[in-house]
């Protein structure tokens, strides 16, 4: 793991770091602005089902243009929605069709940039450190969600949501800098493919339907960031300002708790890297078993 896989981390974590100030920031703005549960839950919910949506016809655009070029330009393209979402953030506060109409394009394009990235990984490690490679990523990625989810709640009210917006835009600028020493390792594809354009997203959706371990395993995947979504956001923010009767601090502490028990998962993927990499099948079935047991 060398000088690309950190700059890859760090790149990834401060696009991860700029997502949650943005998404906390947009749910208490709406929250504060309608006193509604209900409204401020859309926008999360709305944010997971265009990435989702995106996800899945990202392979469809990877058949017309290059991964590079999109790493590239999509990125921009999303930095350049969100100065002008800020700039304009006053404005798009007092009408809610233009604020949902914009945080929509603004998902939809990061919808198409965490699958392209998360394809890059097997390229900077070799495939028998791929596992520890993984682990050592998802705890640097869990530290900065415990981090972010932690102190979104008392930025907001120290600085405000007009200027935490800001400190988002400058955070994708940097991923962005901090991801051009890795744009010469990606393959080059063939720029135009019509003939097969439709081949990536059938033989997709061919996999999780016929394969009943995919199918499920991405069921349960779609059902937990709905639900994620939901709960992190507005009903966490309701429970602690309604019933805890705390300030927007204690809102970022509930939501850290949850990626605290993650990154203890990442540490134990991360010391059984060997044995998950010889016996990953055998090793969910036992995982599986034993939870079904308790």
């Amino acid at each position: 793991m060398g000088n690309k896989f950190w700059c890859y981390t760090s790149s990834k974590s401060l696009l991860m770091l700029s997502d949650i100030l943005f998404v906390m920031t947009i749910t208490f703005v709406i929250y504060q602005d309608t006193q509604s549960v209900a409204y401020a839950a859309v926008f999360p919910l709305i944010r997971t089902i265009c990435q989702l949506l995106a996800g899945l016809f990202s392979p469809v655009l990877t058949d017309y243009f290059q991964a590079g070029r999109l790493l590239k330009w999509v990125p921009l393209l999303r930095l350049g929605m969100l100065i002008l979402f800020t700039a304009q953030f006053h404005l798009f506060q007092q009408h809610m069709v233009w604020l949902f109409s914009a945080l929509i394009l603004i998902s939809l394009t990061g919808g198409f940039i965490s699958p392209l990235m998360q394809a890059i990984m097997p390229m900077l490690v070799p495939a028998n450190q791929l596992v520890k490679a993984n682990s050592t990523a998802s705890i640097f990625h869990q530290t900065i969600q415990i981090a972010g989810y932690s102190f979104t709640g008392m930025l907001v009210l120290l600085i405000g949501p007009f200027y935490l917006m800001w400190i988002t835009c400058v955070m994708i600028v940097l991923s962005y800098l901090l991801f051009i020493p890795v744009f010469p390792l990606l393959k080059q594809e063939e720029t135009v493919r019509k003939a097969n354009k439709m081949n990536s997203f059938k033989d997709g959706w061919t996999i999780i339907w016929r394969n009943k371990t995919v199918r499920t395993l991405t069921f349960m995947d779609v059902c937990e960031n709905i639900a994620g979504a939901v709960w992190i956001g507005a009903i966490t923010l309701a429970f602690v300002t309604h019933d805890l009767k705390q300030g927007e601090e204690w809102w970022g502490f509930i939501n850290a708790a949850y990626y605290t028990g993650a990154i203890i998962g990442g540490l134990l993927a991360a010391w059984m890297s060997q044995f998950i990499q010889k016996n990953s099948f055998s090793s969910l079935w036992q995982l599986v078993h034993s939870f079904m047991q308790c």
